[in-house]
């Protein structure tokens, strides 16, 4: 018999609302001395919700700013910068000091 695998993806996010609409249910029909219980783990999800948004925001900025960095690293106008760029990390590579004129030639560019 041949094995079958299925994947299925659920958004992160989702699965979140998913497990607090079931701690919202379990809560409603769960007795007193059990909802403390039920509401200190639905405030930790949200937490962790609120957490996982927070860092989701952060990647992307970061990825747009790559892309941008990017953008910016292959303009043909920033060639002769590249070049320099280059000359100083192979000479820095060979264990040659980077002079200061140098990375103001860099930095001015």
């Amino acid at each position: 018999m041949r094995r079958v695998l299925i994947r299925l993806a659920i958004p992160p996010l989702l699965f979140f609302v998913i497990v607090e609409t079931a701690l919202v249910l379990w809560h409603y029909h769960a007795a007193d001395r059990t909802r403390r219980t039920i509401e200190f783990l639905a405030v930790l999800i949200g937490a962790g919700t609120a957490i996982y948004s927070v860092l989701l925001g952060v990647h992307t900025t970061r990825g747009a700013a790559a892309g941008r960095f990017m953008e910016r690293w292959n303009d043909p106008s920033f060639a002769e910068t590249r070049k320099k760029l280059g000359q100083i990390i192979e000479k820095a590579k060979g264990g040659q000091p980077v002079d200061q004129s140098d990375r103001a030639a860099v930095v001015s560019a």
